[in-house]
C-alpha cells in the first residue's frame, strides 16, 4: 500500500495529460516483481564468521533469508510519434538485510525523464532530460528482468550511474551512440568549492544491420539466429566532493574517477554470451595537504548461457559466469566478501550481490515459463578473496515475474 500510495499522485499527474487528443496519446503500465531466497556460507578475513546481510564481522549467517529483489511500478506516456515521458517507483532490496521492520521498504523514485525522438531516414535521435541512467556500463544499465542471473554481472560494480541530466542518443541500423551529462556521483555537501559533474560517451557496434541487437538481453530463449555486438564507453566522474567527505574535515578530497571499458555480446541459436573489461582510475586530492592519492581497479567477466526450448513452450537455460575483481590492482587486498565494493576505504557493503577483490564463479539454471516476463532462477556463487582467509558461498533462489 506504501507503494501505491507514493507512486498513484505521479502517476495522476502524468495520466492528466489525457486533456490532449486520445488518438495521439498511450499509456503504458510495467512492473517487475522479484522474490528470493538465500543460504549463505562465508568467513572473514580473519577466518572468522562473516554475515553477508550485515556486512559485518562476528556475525554468523542466518540458515535461510528471504527478501524482495526489486519491486518496481512504471508508467510510460507516449504523445504522438515523437514525444515521451517514463516514471518508475522502486521498493528495493526489502529484508535483504535482515527483518528490520519498515526500515527497509520505503520507496523512491528511480526514473522520471522525458524524451523527444526524431526520425532522419534509417536514423533515430533522441533527446533526454530528467532522472536516469548514463549511457554507460552495460552490466549496470541491463534490464533487471533479463539477467541470466540472479544477480548482474560484477563489472556493474564499477563507475555505475544514475543522476539527473540530459543525453543525446542515435541509433542507426548497425550502431547505437549516446552521450550522457548529469550530476556528478556525489551528494551535495558542505564544502566550500565548486563540484564537478558526469560526463559520459558510449557506443555499440556490429560488423552488419542483421547482427545488431537493439535491445540487449543476456538470454535470447534459445532463438534461432546470430547477433555480434561490441561496445566501448568512457566516463568522468569529475571534482566529487562526497566520496570521502565524511563530515572530518581532516578527510576531506575532490576525487576524479576516470572509468572506461570494452564488452561483447554473442547470440547464435541457443548460446548467449557476455564479456566485460572494465577499468577505473580514481584520484583523490586531500583539501588538507594536497597530496593526492590514486587508485586503480578492475573487472574482468564472462557469462555463458544454452538454452533448451521445451514443446510446452517452457525454456530450460544453464549458465556459468566467471569474474576476476581487483578493485585496487597496485595491492593485495585482505577484504571481506562486502568491504570496499565500489567506494573508496573501509567500506563494508550489506547484502552484496559481488564479492570484493578475488575470484567470483557462478553456475545457474533458469526455467522460463513465459520468457522473462515468468521465470525461475537457481544459482550458486562461490567467492574468494585474492588474500587474507575471507570467502563465501552463497545459494540463490528466485522468482521473477514483469510485465
Amino acid at each position: 500500500m506504501r507503494l501505491a500510495r507514493a507512486v498513484v499522485p505521479l502517476f495522476a499527474s502524468v495520466a492528466s495529460l489525457a486533456m490532449a487528443p486520445a488518438a495521439e496519446l498511450s499509456l503504458t503500465w510495467g512492473a517487475l516483481v522479484q522474490v528470493r531466497g538465500e543460504h549463505d556460507e562465508s568467513t572473514d578475513r580473519n577466518g572468522g564468521d562473516y554475515g553477508v546481510a550485515q556486512g559485518a564481522e562476528n556475525l554468523q549467517n542466518d540458515e535461510f533469508d528471504f527478501s524482495v529483489r526489486r519491486a518496481r511500478l512504471s508508467l510510460r506516456a507516449t504523445y504522438g510519434e515523437e514525444w515521451s515521458a517514463f516514471a518508475m517507483y522502486q521498493a528495493d532490496n526489502i529484508d535483504a538485510q535482515g527483518t528490520t521492520g519498515q526500515d527497509d521498504r520505503g520507496t523512491s523514485l528511480r526514473y522520471a525523464y522525458l524524451d523527444y525522438t526524431r526520425p532522419n531516414g534509417d536514423l533515430f535521435h533522441t533527446l533526454r532530460a530528467g532522472l536516469d541512467k548514463a549511457f554507460f556500463n552495460d552490466a549496470d544499465q541491463m534490464n533487471d528482468a533479463l539477467l541470466l542471473f540472479p544477480t548482474k554481472r560484477a563489472s556493474e560494480i564499477l563507475l555505475a550511474q544514475r543522476g539527473v541530466g540530459v543525453s543525446y542518443r542515435v541509433q542507426a541500423p548497425q550502431a547505437r551512440f549516446g552521450v550522457s551529462l548529469e550530476n556528478n556521483t556525489a551528494a551535495k555537501g558542505v564544502i566550500n568549492r565548486k563540484e564537478g559533474l558526469w560526463y559520459s560517451a558510449r557506443v555499440e557496434l556490429a560488423p552488419t544491420p542483421d547482427l545488431m541487437v537493439h535491445k540487449r538481453t543476456e538470454s535470447f530463449l534459445g532463438q534461432p539466429g546470430l547477433h555480434l555486438v561490441f561496445g566501448a564507453d568512457i566516463a568522468l566522474d569529475d571534482e566529487n566532493l562526497g566520496t570521502t567527505a565524511d563530515g572530518d574535515a581532516a578527510n576531506d578530497a575532490a576525487v576524479d574517477a576516470l572509468g572506461y571499458g570494452l564488452d561483447v555480446l554473442f547470440h547464435w541459436d541457443r548460446l548467449t554470451v557476455l564479456a566485460d573489461a572494465r577499468f577505473l582510475k580514481t584520484d583523490s586530492l586531500s583539501l588538507v595537504n594536497g597530496a593526492t592519492t590514486t587508485t586503480n581497479g578492475m573487472v574482468l567477466d564472462c557469462q555463458a548461457g544454452w538454452a533448451f526450448p521445451r514443446p510446452n513452450g517452457w525454456v530450460i537455460e544453464p549458465g556459468l559466469r566467471v569474474a576476476l575483481i581487483d578493485l585496487d590492482t597496485d595491492a593485495d587486498e585482505a577484504a571481506n566478501y562486502g568491504g570496499d565494493i565500489g567506494t573508496v576505504g573501509d567500506f563494508e557493503n550489506p547484502a552484496a550481490e559481488h564479492g570484493a577483490s578475488g575470484l567470483e564463479f557462478d553456475i545457474g539454471c533458469t526455467l522460463y515459463f513465459d520468457g522473462h516476463r515468468n521465470k525461475l532462477q537457481v544459482a550458486l556463487t562461490w567467492w574468494e578473496a585474492e588474500a587474507g582467509q575471507a570467502d563465501a558461498v552463497l545459494v540463490r533462489i528466485q522468482h521473477g515475474f514483469s510485465f
